[in-house]
């Protein structure tokens, strides 16, 4: 009886894994890669120039582009930052009660339907909602907080909240905390050492989260449309209009293409500034 040689059974892993791979790959390419091709071809077709010529030459694309891009960097910054100060929370606390109840507000997005968590926000920042009842107390007349850039940044912070906090909170798991207390033993305040200890070594991590929400929040629809309207149009709300009301595809994909090329563009960004290596550990 021949007894299979490593090697062998290495081929034959080999094989079987890429046999339960190909539902997966068939599925990205044809829900995936041939979409994107469909949508690039729309937008090159007939003369590419002025297709987005137009698209530059229109006021409104122009306004929802850097609304887009402004509002996506600003929920990135506020994100991170947030989901730092809850990550380094979560992994220095001794507490399993606060943990627990930290660790379920994180990941109450998660458990939650979008279109849920959204109608939630719309009636937290409606006229008669909680927020104007609460200022009522001081005085404060009531006043809608929908349809404004203000009630749509907030709404994507709190989705974005848990894609920042849980690659910093494993960046901050990490780390070797008997050098910050080193660090303090020999005299730094504990911002000092924070920021000479800690910040250095997640500092790829930081980073990895900060556009990993960045490039999520590009494609928002949800969220603008529910709590901005038309008053805050982004960019997946103007493709939306030019495929449901205008039924211009060529409009729509060029759109889709510079949010698509903006997307790669990021991550190839990224890439070049901290590696691919760091960058694929810093959100893994």
């Amino acid at each position: 009886m021949r007894i299979p040689r490593s090697k062998d059974l290495s081929l034959a892993s080999g094989k079987s894994g890429f046999l339960m791979l190909l539902p997966l790959l068939g599925f990205v390419v044809v829900l995936v890669i041939i979409p994107l091709i469909n949508v690039i071809n729309t937008a090159l077709a007939g003369s590419p120039a002025t297709n987005f010529a137009k698209f530059f030459e229109s006021p409104a694309q122009r306004k929802a582009l850097l609304l887009t891009f402004s509002a996506s960097f600003g929920v990135s910054i506020v994100a991170v930052s947030l989901g730092a100060m809850i990550a380094w929370w979560l992994a220095t606390s001794r507490r399993p009660f606060v943990r627990a109840i930290i660790w379920a507000s994180v990941l109450a997005p998660f458990w939650m339907g979008v279109v849920i968590k959204n109608y939630a926000l719309v009636v937290v920042f409606a006229k008669n909602g909680p927020i104007n009842y609460v200022l009522g107390w001081f005085g404060i007349p009531p006043s809608s907080m929908l349809y404004t850039i203000g009630a749509v940044v907030v709404g994507m912070i709190y989705s974005m909240m848990p894609y920042a906090v849980l690659p910093l909170y494993a960046g901050f798991r990490r780390l070797n905390f008997n050098q910050l207390r080193a660090a303090e033993s020999l005299g730094a305040t504990r911002l000092y050492a924070w920021v000479t200890v800690v910040l250095p070594a997640v500092a790829a991590t930081l980073f990895g989260s900060l556009v990993i929400v960045f490039v999520i929040s590009l494609g928002f629809y949800i969220t603008p449309v529910l709590l901005g309207g038309l008053q805050v149009p982004f960019m997946a709300t103007l493709i939306s209009q030019d495929l449901f009301q205008y039924y211009n595809l060529t409009n729509a994909a060029v759109s889709s293409t510079i949010l698509i090329v903006s997307t790669v563009f990021v991550l190839f960004g990224a890439i070049l500034i901290i590696g691919w290596k760091r960058l694929e550990r810093a959100i893994l």
